[in-house]
């Protein structure tokens, strides 16, 4: 059984009764999902969220539990018997409850007429000193987590019964219902939700504690600090993981790096080779044209193509190579170098001799291969 304090703020320029009673018109609670800060035994705070649903909220002995609920300055230490009612009580819920709709709200609200009737508690709500309101009540909590109107929940609270209502200085729960002056104003201004404040230690309010905040400390109630503490603890998590995420990226980067480097070697070495063995194929080409057409020429400036070219017309002079393709070219190039033999000694002689026929000793190979004929046949002569 958990025991839940609601609030609800009184609003301003409330009017007295003839009688000197103080009445007022308000929305009670409301279904939907709550917010509860629970402080456990140990000193902490957590936050749960708790469902009231409609079948509860409007459930016969529920709304009559709301049915002449005393009033208290302040929660009492204890919930309120007849035993403790009568040094308590200051006032009254004084109307049958009323289930009413809000304009945009999807939630359904409990209204009723709050009464006062002790002079103390009606000063201290007419100077301001205390403004709010705050429902004392238990409840079963079904352990049953789901969603409500886009909202999410831990728990569903069963058999909703009101203790007592409370008028307070400050209430510590959140948002709080607003208080109507007469029945014109049910539908002005209302959408407020009704959140609210469970003690385990049943201590009507949580002490102070110190945040640090950007290097300034402040003080903030027990469920502030929780919720503080909370996201500081998620931003120092975060940070954290940046790092974390951080670290395994430079490791990363540092593994690609070192691959693109080996990456790197291995594509220098093979434009290395690639560059040897094009140097190679370029020396043995222009040896090649050389052989063929002489040194008279420096091939050396020449394209790889013109080379070739040169090579196969030096061979075959009327050979027409416009317009051929680099496969045609180098077919007849390597024809032309496979059937290519080098002039003989003779051939040598002959154009030797060819080049001196102006002298007049010799003008053909004949007539040299005549002449060394006849000369062998007198050799005997000068022998003897």
């Amino acid at each position: 059984m958990k025991t839940n304090h609601d609030y609800i703020r009184l609003d301003e320029g409330l009017d007295l009764q003839p009688n000197g009673f103080l009445n007022v018109l308000a929305n009670l609670t409301r279904t939907g999902v709550f917010t509860y800060f629970e402080k456990t035994p140990d000193g902490t705070v957590r936050v749960i969220r708790q469902l009231r649903h409609p079948d509860e909220v409007f459930a016969e002995t529920t709304l009559n539990s709301l049915m002449g609920l005393p009033a208290t300055n302040n929660h009492p230490e204890e919930l309120i018997t007849p035993e403790n009612a009568n040094n308590l009580i200051v006032g009254m819920t004084s109307d049958t409850p009323k289930k009413i709709s809000l304009d945009n709200d999807p939630e359904e609200y409990v209204q009723q007429l709050v009464s006062f009737f002790d002079p103390s508690a009606i000063k201290s709500i007419h100077d301001g000193t205390k403004r709010e309101l705050s429902l004392g009540y238990t409840c079963e909590l079904e352990d049953s987590p789901g969603e409500w109107n886009g909202n999410k929940y831990d728990v569903i609270q069963r058999s909703i019964a009101y203790n007592h209502l409370s008028l307070v200085d400050r209430a510590r729960g959140g948002a709080q219902c607003k208080v109507l002056l007469d029945g014109e104003d049910v539908s002005k201004d209302l959408h407020v939700n009704c959140d609210g404040l469970s003690f385990i230690d049943n201590s009507e309010r949580l002490d102070m504690k110190k945040f640090v905040l950007d290097g300034k400390e402040v003080e903030v109630s027990d469920e502030v600090h929780v919720i503080l503490t909370r996201q500081q603890n998620d931003a120092s998590q975060s940070v954290k993981e940046l790092a974390e995420a951080k670290s395994k990226a430079d490791k990363l980067q540092a593994k690609c790096d070192a691959y693109d480097e080996d990456q790197q070697k291995k594509t220098d070495a093979g434009d290395k080779d690639k560059f040897t063995k094009a140097v190679t194929a370029r020396v043995e080409l222009v040896g090649k044209g050389h052989k063929i057409v002489g040194d008279s020429e420096d091939l050396s400036k020449l394209s790889d193509r013109e080379i070739k070219e040169k090579v196969i017309k030096h061979i075959s002079p009327d050979v027409v190579l416009d317009g051929k393709s680099e496969d045609y070219v180098q077919a007849r190039f390597d024809i032309s170098v496979e059937g290519f033999k080098p002039q003989s000694n003779e051939g040598k002689l002959a154009n030797g001799l060819a080049r001196n026929a102006d002298s007049g000793a010799v003008v053909s190979v004949e007539d040299a291969r005549a002449k060394a004929w006849a000369r062998d046949q007198k050799l005997w002569q000068s022998k003897a």
